[in-house]
């Protein structure tokens, strides 16, 4: 999404990069036509093209405006509905409203298989027949089978809680009172 953004004429100075091919060559500086993952700004810049969209487009995607506004981080939209039939009008209405902008969806997961089936776009990245496991999304793990949100967590066996081979550390100051 973010390569799909254009950063304005007048902003683009703020946005350079320097390149050397080899140590002996002449540095090119390059300025950045389009938002660019890594940098600074773009969550930022992608989240406020987001939300421009979502009020530019209300008045003919109500639905789909709201969802991006309050069900939607950086790139993975986690919403729904109370039944399989509003389910399919929101995602047709999510679908249109990025079409407009230029931005494909490319996947698609559901708890329910009835909301895959009838998925015409030609993005859809998940075998209509594909039994889909957990899938990352906001950090955590989702799975659509039985809607469950979970996490993973490592926990690393150590024998000490500290990273410190001496006590006292040669900088650590005691005081009396």
């Amino acid at each position: 999404m973010y390569r799909q953004i254009l950063i304005d004429l007048n902003q683009r100075d703020l946005l350079r990069i320097v390149w050397k091919t080899t140590a002996d060559a002449s540095v090119k500086v390059y300025k950045l036509s389009t938002v660019t993952y890594g940098t600074v700004p773009a969550p930022f810049l992608a989240t406020r093209t987001l939300k421009a969209l979502a009020d530019e487009e209300r008045k003919d995607f109500p639905k789909a405006a709201d969802v991006i506004c309050s069900d939607i981080y950086m790139d993975d939209i986690l919403s729904g509905e109370a039944t399989i039939e509003d389910a399919k009008k929101l995602q047709a209405q999510i679908c249109e409203l990025f079409l407009r902008a230029g931005f494909e969806l490319h996947k698609w997961v559901s708890n329910s298989p009835d909301l895959l089936q009838d998925l015409s776009t030609p993005f859809y990245s998940f075998d209509k027949g594909q039994d889909v496991g957990p899938v990352k999304t906001l950090g955590m793990l989702w799975d659509p089978k039985v809607d469950c949100l979970t996490y993973e967590v490592k926990i690393k066996d150590k024998d000490s809680f500290s990273n410190q081979r001496e006590w006292p550390p040669r900088n650590f100051l005691a005081y009396e009172k």
